[in-house]
């Protein structure tokens, strides 16, 4: 909505559209290409929730309809809003960005971190892929919408591996190492939410060796360098081992 016709007081107004317009505009003037790129993204967070931007989106344009359904000014149309979230992030990592464009921007969901945009875009397409197969047995050549599912999996399980081994390191009384690239806990039950363990046999990497924990996405456990009565040395293809009564390939 233009500003000339947002300021004629002779027609009601809404409240909280003149308290954005009025902190947006007046209280904290903004240059003309953050005041567009905010109000883009406010219009973007309201039709899908969040600021998730494929770098290669911009603000639809024309006259038709839907975009006058979506509420979309003519002055935001093919504003490249995917570049400008990227700019965003660029400018937060170097701190150079002030606080109150921090906080407008975190309202709407922005995330900062590259890696952190990189897991939920894989964790999105992995949960749509286990919605249409049933399950997350991947294969490595997977793909949901475009988004190759299947290598995302394998890179989760080499995560999960690490982690596995810094817990059993941590167990056996061992120096600790780097838990850089190690799947967290948080992201872990992310992924057992999808897939949860005991639900079925899982696999690794798409091979018919299940382990005992019966998720899908997880490693097979290793053994330790001694074969013990609850670990066997049953190789599996995905160079793990899988524990005691689990099937193997060799």
């Amino acid at each position: 909505m233009p500003a000339r016709s947002l300021l004629k007081f002779s027609t009601p107004r809404k409240p909280a559209q003149l308290a954005a317009f009025i902190n947006l505009r007046v209280l904290n003037p903004e240059h003309a290409h953050w005041r567009r790129g905010i109000e883009a993204a406010v219009i973007y967070n309201r039709l899908h929730g969040d600021l998730k931007v494929p770098f290669t989106y911009r603000v639809p344009g024309g006259q038709d309809q839907a975009v006058e359904a979506e509420g979309r000014p003519a002055s935001l149309a093919n504003i490249p809003l995917g570049q400008w979230i990227a700019d965003n992030r660029r400018f937060y990592a170097r701190g150079d960005m002030d606080e109150a464009r921090v906080e407008q921007l975190e309202k709407l969901g922005m995330v900062w971190s590259h890696f952190d945009v990189a897991w939920e875009e894989g964790l999105a397409a992995a949960r749509g892929w286990a919605a249409e197969a049933g399950h997350l047995l991947a294969p490595l050549n997977a793909t949901f919408q475009g988004y190759k599912v299947g290598i995302w999996l394998k890179n989760v399980r080499a995560a999960a591996r690490k982690a596995q081994e810094i817990e059993q390191r941590r167990a056996e009384g061992l120096p600790g190492k780097s838990s850089a690239g190690a799947l967290s806990d948080e992201r872990r039950e992310q992924l057992e939410d999808i897939d949860p363990p005991g639900a079925r046999a899982g696999r690794w990497n798409g091979s018919a060796a299940s382990t005992s924990s019966g998720s899908t996405w997880r490693p097979a456990t290793r053994c330790p360098p001694s074969p013990t009565t609850s670990c066997t040395r049953a190789r599996t293809s995905g160079g793990g081992y899988a524990p005691s009564g689990s099937a193997g390939t060799t």
